[in-house]
């Protein structure tokens, strides 16, 4: 069942989803109106999964369940990979290229392959006080405190 965002717990599973360009706000709508459907019908097994959704920037969706009465599972996550299959299909974005990663720059999200990505820093063209959108989150706390970070204190400083 859906719950707004400030209603949920820190016990959360969290899945990060990157577009590769900018939402509409016909395509925000639409989001809004298909991740609300999948969070009121989301279950596991007849039971109900409290879970919310936020989208980052019209462009960085993410989708959380709290796992204090019940917790996602098989059925239940495939469901939701399905939905967002369904509104990658339908808004022409691959939700699922893990090899994109999202970072900021002056304010704007970048879409990058990590090759590009690495010599863009290689060439300067970001630096480490950049951000970076982190895409494996394990709380809403973590979601809140470091989702987004300089890539100086990221996993990626490692490429500067």
């Amino acid at each position: 069942m859906y719950i707004p965002y400030s209603e949920l717990s820190d016990n959360n599973k969290i899945w990060v989803y990157v577009s590769e360009r900018p939402f509409t706000e016909e395509e925000d709508r639409f989001i809004d109106d298909k991740l609300t459907t999948l969070c009121n019908n989301w279950d596991v097994h007849g039971s109900p999964l409290k879970a919310s959704f936020v989208v980052v920037k019209s462009q960085i969706i993410v989708l959380l369940s709290d796992e204090v009465d019940n917790q996602a599972s098989g059925c239940s996550i495939d469901s939701s990979v399905r939905a967002m299959k369904e509104i990658g299909e339908k808004l022409n974005v691959d939700f699922f290229n893990r090899w994109n990663v999202a970072c900021e720059k002056d304010n704007t999200i970048q879409v990058l392959h990590i090759n590009d990505f690495k010599a863009k820093l290689k060439s300067g063209d970001m630096t480490g006080e950049d951000y970076i959108f982190k895409n494996i989150l394990s709380s809403k706390s973590e979601f809140e405190s470091t989702f987004r970070e300089k890539i100086i204190d990221s996993t990626y400083k490692m490429f500067l």
